[in-house]
């Protein structure tokens, strides 16, 4: 029984632990993603729907924060813009671990 309750521990501290690691270029990949998304209008509740997780959620709710710009070019780069701006800060996090 404490085997049993000790591998559901482990195997859930395994998955938070596996999105708490997952590296730089994955965070800007989503963050171009759900700055897409916030650009296009995707609404809210629909992007919530298909983003798991705590620290996806929080990245998600920040691209929301944002204004939706006005043309293409301008939401391209609002895109751009924000995925380089979680990248670099994602890549200071992990200098400053070291």
């Amino acid at each position: 029984m404490r085997f049993l309750l000790m591998l559901i521990l482990v195997s859930f501290s395994a998955a938070a632990h596996a999105e708490q690691t997952l590296d730089c270029d994955g965070w800007k990949n989503k963050a171009s993603q759900f700055m897409s998304w916030r650009q296009q209008g995707m609404p809210i509740s629909e992007a919530v729907k298909d983003t798991p997780g705590n620290l996806s959620r929080g990245l998600l709710l920040r691209a929301y924060a944002e204004p939706i710009a006005e043309d293409y070019e301008s939401q391209f780069f609002a895109a751009k813009q924000f995925s380089e701006t979680v990248y670099e800060e994602c890549r200071a996090s992990r200098q400053q671990q070291e």
